[in-house]
């Protein structure tokens, strides 16, 4: 592990900052959808939680993924790698007042219980700017979870994001934020509980309430973090509380 850790800083280092990313804005506030053309990026997200359910408490250990690489093919279509090619990122228009955006994931795996699976989803960001330091955000996603083998594990789920950004200083920001989602279909955990034939189709609203940050370290490393309390109120089965904490480690050149 050591050794792993050191070739990954080694082929960081190795990665001098181009020309372009000089012209990359240093506010968050400030900077378009996509990477422009000549600059890239790798990031290593890591999410942890604890969840609240009926005097039960479950816990997912933060453990870092550090296998994100986002390359810029112009300056408005960029292509995420994870390590496969995975995402696409389209900027559709970033004025003065308004910057819009699309990512579009393409999810792909097997499991000898499922089979393969397909995980498509895309996902509509809009920032309206009220000013040189404050801004609104609104992103509105879908997915679809489809077991090529198993057509009762077919599930989807839909939801939207709001809230304002507001840049403290020129390396750091805040961003409050309001979420909503619903849920609907088979979930893949209830293959173990019965037969195919006979999974339950559930439903579930989940509404967050969660604070989003970052720093911007120096013209190569950005951090951020952020912090949520999710409250699931299912149709069936019991409702549950979490609060999830993420932090990501962004290096650009």
């Amino acid at each position: 592990m050591p050794r792993a850790a050191a070739t990954l800083v080694l082929a960081l280092a190795a990665c001098a900052p181009g020309a372009r990313l000089a012209d990359y804005p240093s506010r968050v506030i400030d900077r378009p959808y996509t990477l422009p053309k000549g600059v890239a990026a790798w990031s290593s997200p890591t999410v942890g939680g604890v969840g609240f359910s009926h005097g039960e408490v479950n816990g997912v250990v933060p453990v870092p993924y550090p296998l994100l690489w986002q390359i810029a093919l112009s300056d408005d279509w960029n292509i995420i790698f994870a390590p496969v090619p995975l995402a696409a990122m389209w900027q559709i228009t970033n004025g003065d007042y308004l910057r819009m955006g699309t990512l579009i994931v393409a999810g792909l795996g097997y499991s000898p219980q499922r089979g393969f699976e397909l995980e498509p989803s895309i996902e509509l960001s809009l920032r309206l700017k009220a000013g040189r330091d404050v801004a609104l955000d609104l992103t509105i996603d879908g997915n679809l979870q489809i077991a090529a083998e198993v057509p009762n594990l077919d599930a989807g789920s839909a939801g939207a994001t709001l809230g304002p950004l507001v840049q403290l200083r020129d390396d750091l920001h805040l961003r409050p934020r309001l979420s909503l989602r619903y849920e609907g279909g088979a979930r893949y955990t209830d293959l173990f509980a019965g037969e195919i034939g006979d999974i339950p189709r559930r439903e579930n609203v989940t509404v967050g309430l969660g604070l989003e940050g970052g720093l911007v370290l120096s013209r190569q490393w950005d951090l951020t973090f952020g912090v949520e309390v999710r409250r699931t109120e299912p149709t069936a089965d019991r409702a549950e509380t979490k609060l999830i904490g993420a932090v990501n480690v962004i290096y650009y050149w």
